[in-house]
């Protein structure tokens, strides 16, 4: 049933991990 979602959910993980790591970067 989650099939379908689950490369969804984790393409905006992935995302939001980016934007993550791109915010540290701009601190440092």
């Amino acid at each position: 049933m989650n099939g379908a979602l689950g490369p969804i959910i984790e393409s905006a993980i992935t995302a939001d991990e980016e934007a993550r790591l791109a915010d540290i970067g701009d601190q440092d």
